[in-house]
């Protein structure tokens, strides 16, 4: 049976063939990708090692967005399908009803058309790009590093940031990646040896106008695909026990917090992944 927002074997024949400088851009739910922003305050148990492996690919560039923006609203009723399947709701002829007898999707064909139209926006506006860091965003790279740690902690102490000052040869063995934004650099993470087999994340960050977009696990996902490809059997990462934010996203994202330790600010938390 002929789905129709699905694409036609004609219309697959004509795609380019993706590639990094020119990758395939898939919209994808903020849950999926692990951002805690449903309606519950979760992720709702992801992300997920099959979406995780698609959007770590080197051709493809996530775009995430909350559907329930654009449709549902929240909190809503719990939902079930009538008349048919999921693939039936998106054609039109089946309807999703809440507990409380409600609709909770739009069925017309019209509405559901617009809806495509509005994330056809949001991919425009949402175009970042996962690239590897170059000598040149040294500058920029290091004053968003420090632009975050500052806001944290309102004070910055630079014997505690040396790494930044010549990134290239600092991180030489490893590998540093960033998210530009029609030009600009809005985030930036980093993975570096430790032990044979085994990494650490360093110096993830993201700028504080483009939080809640999904780039820190488009980051963090790029760079544990590149330490599948070096072979890595597991990363390791550290953060400071009370930055709360930093904590929930490494743990909704998979990583084992493995114990605390007292550190030169506080307490320190620990995480590890086995890859």
């Amino acid at each position: 049976m002929t789905r129709s927002h699905l694409p036609t074997l004609a219309e697959l024949d004509r795609w380019p063939e993706f590639t990094a400088d020119r990758p395939l851009a898939v919209l994808v739910s903020a849950c999926i990708a692990g951002i805690a922003c449903g309606s519950d305050a979760t992720s709702y148990g992801a992300p997920f090692p099959h979406t995780a492996q698609l959007l770590a690919l080197p051709n493809v560039r996530p775009v995430t967005f909350c559907p329930e923006d654009f449709a549902f609203g929240t909190p809503r009723d719990v939902p079930d399908i009538h008349d048919g399947n999921g693939y039936d709701v998106l054609d039109g002829r089946a309807r999703v009803i809440g507990a409380s007898g409600e609709s909770c999707v739009w069925r017309a064909s019209g509405v559901r058309n617009g809806h495509a139209l509005r994330m056809g926006e949001l991919r425009r506006q949402r175009s970042v790009e996962i690239v590897r860091f170059r000598r040149e965003d040294q500058t920029a790279v290091r004053r968003l590093i420090l632009e975050g740690l500052e806001e944290h902690w309102g004070v910055l102490d630079p014997q505690f940031n040396a790494d930044l000052d010549d990134i290239d040869a600092n991180y030489a063995v490893g590998t540093v990646l960033v998210a530009r934004d029609s030009g600009r650099i809005v985030g930036v993470g980093a993975i570096t040896p430790i032990a044979p087999g085994e990494g650490e994340v360093k110096r993830m960050s993201v700028a504080r106008d483009a939080r809640r977009r999904g780039l820190g696990t488009a980051l963090l996902t790029a760079l544990l695909e590149d330490a599948r490809e070096r072979g890595w059997r597991s990363l390791r990462l550290e953060t400071t026990a009370d930055w709360e934010d930093a904590v929930q996203f490494y743990c909704a994202f998979g990583f084992e917090l493995t114990h605390y330790e007292d550190g030169a600010f506080g307490r320190d938390a620990y995480f590890r992944m086995v890859l």
